[in-house]
């Protein structure tokens, strides 16, 4: 059975958690590789999520998806990840628990 999810929060990264620790094939999506080399690194991710939070707060939302997002990044941050590209933040919920995401194959023009 493949199971994919879409926003690994309070809720869903437990259930993704207890999945994957069940032998339960769970994608990444949008995440083909991992990369060495940073595009987009993780604290400028971090500080984007502070701004969709600051935003929130600007406009009367409690934007409380923004600020788990926000949270996550930030720890991933403190746990020496900061100058990692975004496509590694599965190794962070991986060290959350005793799983591996299993990657989805590249597409090619082929």
């Amino acid at each position: 059975m493949r199971i994919g999810f879409i926003g690994l929060g309070h809720i869903g990264g437990a259930i993704a958690t207890n999945l994957a620790q069940d032998g339960v094939e769970l994608p990444v999506e949008g995440i083909e590789r991992r990369s060495s080399e940073p595009q987009f690194a993780l604290e400028l991710a971090a500080k984007d999520a502070d701004l969709f939070v600051a935003l929130g707060h600007e406009v009367g939302s409690e934007g409380r998806m923004a600020g788990l997002a926000a949270a996550i990044l930030h720890e991933a941050c403190e746990r020496g990840m900061a100058r990692s590209d975004w496509t590694n933040l599965p190794a962070f919920f991986e060290s959350e628990g005793d799983f591996r995401f299993r990657l989805a194959k590249e597409q090619t023009g082929d």
